[in-house]
């Protein structure tokens, strides 16, 4: 079942019970001698209609906005109701007797909805600005609905204000609570928090804007909602991730740019960063200077990274450069870095004509201080080259996480530099697109170059009873 489905089927279920609970309270009265058109019934407090609404309201994709969506209906249904219903009792007991108005007759009764509208219309003011002094003007919809429907509604067929209003708060509370416990009810499933699992993915496995797809969003988010110890890996950067930073809602660290670099992205700092030994750095640049006019230069400074670039030539730079540009963790600085700063990669890109030239250069190929990566652009007439520290690695960039060394490793890999997790792991994945490689040593391909295909095997294995069976599975 997709997962719009499955929305559609939640919400369902929250609407059936949220009516079903009226017909509950009428038995309760019944049980009980009470008559339920009288005050004190229980069925008088619940109105199915208020409370459908609000559950449908509620109900969202995650658990998370299910949350935010029940604290603005929750306090905007409560601020609404009350308000409206002081103003009603003004308006109603004191207002009406002042104009002596007599609404048995039409003519009464015009004069009585105009000056009503008026008032209630005019009222709206102070209660926008009250919602604007506490900052909840994101609740104003959910306020205004309430406040009219106690203000200028038939009440549920004449029912005194105080009593509606009391119904009205309780309708919508209920009904928010219905949504949450059906919104989270995926949340009381099996869970093997016994296990650590690395996804490593690269730019073949995402959309071409660098971004994550509607599923591989949801899956995540799912993913990390129900604490699962889930790790990203990949050779990319914060300025080619920017896009995924701000829609996914990661709660562990994600290894960045081959393990350069570990990125805590709910505390929003970098944690763990392996240079280049200085002197190594400004050998290397000096050889690459033969072959390239512009090296991008990364380094970490203050929480954040800056590359250093001097001039932006071919389409893949171009491409680079506007990819990274926006990203608020990552910040372009025009000119050559200075000859002290600590710098954890250098990238060149370039066209497939020259890469074997240069990595045939006897300052880099003899260079024993340096690991050199050779990675496909999404522009397939440019090779990125990316070199670092001769001990950078996702391995190494895991160990340096400290996690917990007596929890199962499931890997999921792509590329060559992935061989080392997938070696160390408890069971291991790839991608139908991995290399010949990783496929060999891999315990399982997925038939798949997709990210989401890949985090769809994971939910299961972390929601199953018996991983052995599942994997099985799996495989066939």
């Amino acid at each position: 079942m997709s997962e719009s489905k499955k929305r559609v089927f939640r919400t369902m279920i929250a609407v059936l019970i949220a009516m079903m609970l009226y017909v509950v309270l009428l038995c309760v009265d019944k049980i009980f001698g009470l008559d339920h058109k009288e005050w004190l019934s229980v069925s008088n407090m619940y109105t199915p209609f208020f409370g459908s609404i609000a559950a449908i309201y509620v109900i969202n994709k995650y658990a998370k906005d299910s949350i935010k969506s029940a604290k603005r209906r929750s306090i905007g249904s409560i601020i609404g109701g009350i308000y409206g219903m002081i103003l009603s009792l003004i308006i109603e007991y004191i207002f009406l007797d002042l104009i002596n108005i007599d609404v048995s007759n039409i003519d009464g009764l015009i004069i009585w909805k105009i000056v009503q509208f008026v008032v209630v219309g005019v009222s709206i003011v102070p209660l926008i600005a009250l919602l604007n002094k506490f900052k909840l003007s994101d609740a104003l919809f959910i306020t205004g609905l309430t406040y009219f429907s106690v203000t200028i509604s038939i009440r549920n067929g004449g029912m005194p204000v105080v009593q509606f209003a009391i119904n009205r708060i309780l309708s919508t509370i209920i009904g928010v609570g219905i949504a949450l416990l059906v919104n989270h009810f995926y949340l009381f499933r099996h869970k093997n928090k016994n296990i650590t699992f690395i996804c490593s993915f690269e730019n073949e496995n995402i959309q071409d804007d660098y971004s994550f797809d509607n599923e591989e969003i949801y899956l995540t988010n799912r993913l990390c909602e129900c604490d699962a110890n889930l790790i990203f890996a990949t050779s990319m950067n914060f300025g080619e991730l920017g896009k995924i930073f701000s829609e996914v809602d990661l709660d562990r660290p994600i290894i960045l740019m081959n393990g350069a670099i570990v990125y805590d992205n709910k505390k929003k700092e970098i944690i763990y960063v392996n240079n280049i030994e200085k002197e190594t750095a400004n050998e290397v640049k000096m050889a690459l200077r033969k072959y390239v006019s512009n090296i991008f230069t990364h380094t970490v400074i203050n929480n954040n990274m800056l590359c250093y670039y001097q001039s932006i030539i071919n389409e893949g730079e171009q491409d680079y450069f506007r990819v990274c540009y926006e990203q608020d963790e990552f910040r372009f600085v025009y000119g050559d870095s200075p000859l002290d700063l600590d710098i954890c990669c250098l990238s060149i890109i370039v066209n497939k004509k020259v890469v074997e030239n240069i990595l045939s250069d006897e300052k880099i190929k003899n260079n024993k201080n340096i690991l050199v990566v050779i990675e496909k652009c999404k522009n397939k007439k440019y090779i990125a080259i990316h070199i670092y520290n001769k001990d950078v690695s996702k391995i190494n960039a895991l160990k340096a996480m400290n996690l917990n060394s007596e929890n199962q490793l499931i890997v999921i890999g792509s590329k060559s530099n992935d061989l080392e997790l997938i070696k160390s792991a408890d069971y291991s994945m790839c991608f139908d697109n991995s290399n010949k490689s990783v496929k060999e040593e891999a315990d399982l391909i997925i038939k798949s170059t997709t990210l989401s295909c890949g985090l769809k095997y994971i939910k299961k294995i972390y929601h199953s009873r018996n991983i052995k069976k599942t994997i099985n599975k799996l495989k066939n």
